[in-house]
C-alpha cells in the first residue's frame, strides 16, 4: 500500500516538472525573439526609438508604435511648419530674426530707389556727351525717363512742339491748361533750388511728385502754370 503514496508523489513530480518545462521553452523563445531583434538592430529592446518587445511592450514613458518605442507625447507634438508629403521637406516658416542694422540697410535702399529709374542725363545740365543731342523725358521700351535723344528740330521758349524732342535744350513740351503758352509748346526746366522761368506768370513747379523723384533728380522742375 506503501507504493500508491510513492507512485502519486513521483508522478506529481513529474507533471510539476513537465510544467516548467514548458514555461521554460515559452520564455526561452520570447528571450530568444528579443535578442534576435537587438542583435539585428544594434538597438535594445524597448528603448525609445528601438523595437519593442515581442509582448509588444516597451520601457516606462514609452508606447509601441508600428513595432517602435516612442515617446507617449510624441503623437500630439506639433511644429510651426507643414511637412511636404512628397519631399519630406518642411514647409513652415523660417523664424530666423533678421538684425536691426540688415534692415536699416534695406529700408534705406528702398528709399534712394522709390522713384525707380531717373534717366542716363540731366535736363538742367544738359549733359549728353553726343554731338547735338538734347536730354529729354522720352519713353523708351514702355518705360519714360531722361534719355539723349537726336533732333533736327529745335523750337524755343513759348514755340510750338508735337512731342518732346521738337524742343531745344533744357526746354519741356507742355500741354494741356498748365502749359504756359498755349496747348502744346516749350517752356523751361528749372531748378527747385534756384528757380528762373522765362514764361510770364510761370512758376517752377517739381517735375516729380512729392516722394516721388529718383535719386539725383529731386531738384528738376518745369516752368509751368499753377
Amino acid at each position: 500500500m506503501a507504493i500508491i503514496p510513492a507512485m502519486k508523489r513521483a508522478l506529481f513530480l513529474c507533471a510539476a516538472g513537465c510544467l516548467g518545462l514548458l514555461a521554460g521553452c515559452f520564455s526561452t523563445s520570447d528571450s530568444n525573439d528579443d535578442a534576435a531583434d537587438e542583435a539585428e538592430t544594434g538597438c535594445p529592446v524597448g528603448a525609445e526609438t528601438c523595437p519593442c518587445t515581442s509582448g509588444g511592450v516597451c520601457d516606462e514613458g514609452l508606447q509601441c508604435l508600428s513595432g517602435i518605442c516612442v515617446a507617449e507625447s510624441s503623437e500630439t507634438e506639433t511644429g510651426t511648419g507643414d511637412t511636404d508629403t512628397d519631399t519630406g521637406t518642411g514647409t513652415g516658416t523660417d523664424t530666423t530674426e533678421t538684425s536691426s542694422e540688415d534692415t536699416t540697410d534695406e529700408s534705406d535702399s528702398e528709399s534712394e530707389t522709390t522713384g525707380g529709374y531717373g534717366g542716363d542725363c540731366d535736363p538742367l545740365l544738359q549733359d549728353c556727351p553726343e554731338d547735338g543731342a538734347i536730354c529729354h523725358w522720352e519713353e523708351v521700351d514702355g518705360m519714360t525717363f531722361f534719355t539723349c535723344v537726336q533732333s533736327e528740330v529745335y523750337a524755343g521758349v513759348g514755340e510750338g512742339c508735337g512731342v518732346q524732342s521738337d524742343c531745344a535744350w533744357g526746354l519741356y513740351c507742355a500741354s494741356g491748361e498748365s502749359s504756359p503758352c498755349g496747348e502744346n509748346c516749350c517752356t523751361n526746366y528749372c531748378d527747385i533750388a534756384d528757380p528762373t522761368c522765362q514764361l510770364p506768370e510761370s512758376q517752377c513747379i517739381p517735375f516729380f511728385e512729392e516722394g516721388e523723384a529718383p535719386a539725383g533728380y529731386e531738384s528738376v522742375g518745369v516752368c509751368l502754370l499753377y
